[in-house]
């Protein structure tokens, strides 16, 4: 655990922040711009990390149905095939998809904050600074 904490110190997140003051002698800083493709492969892995949650539901319960579907007599082996396959697919294709889509609107996204920052100047951030560390 010291091994993973020390790492997590060490982590710096070199966003280009310029510091403004407020109309309460207070400091806020705004957000000028984003690591365009730092931003694409965050929300590509969380976009595939919520294709898996979603596609794992979807697995068990065509598992579940194409075993059911076994037990009646108009149905032979195919809808087990089918739905063993479509369980599976859920699981691979859903977690692929929501992660390509995911990366490309996290670069899309990323890109048009930053031509838009440079027009109208950004998000205004309010932060707080407690025992030298910005909160």
């Amino acid at each position: 655990m010291k091994g993973i904490e020390a790492g997590m110190a060490n982590l710096s997140f070199r966003v280009p922040l310029v510091t403004v003051a407020d109309e309460s002698g207070g400091g806020g800083v705004v957000l000028k711009s984003v690591g365009v493709l730092s931003c694409a492969r965050v929300l590509g892995i969380l976009y595939a990390l919520l294709g898996l949650l979603i596609g794992l539901p979807i697995a068990f319960f065509s598992l579940i149905g194409a075993v059911a579907s076994t037990g009646s007599a108009q149905s032979g082996s195919g809808g087990l095939i089918f739905g063993t396959l479509f369980g599976v697919g859920a699981v691979i294709f859903l977690h692929i998809f929501y992660g390509i889509i995911g990366f490309v609107g996290g670069l899309v996204s990323a890109f048009l904050y930053n031509l838009i920052a440079c027009l109208v100047g950004g998000i205004e951030l309010e932060v707080e600074q407690r025992d030298g560390r910005v909160y």
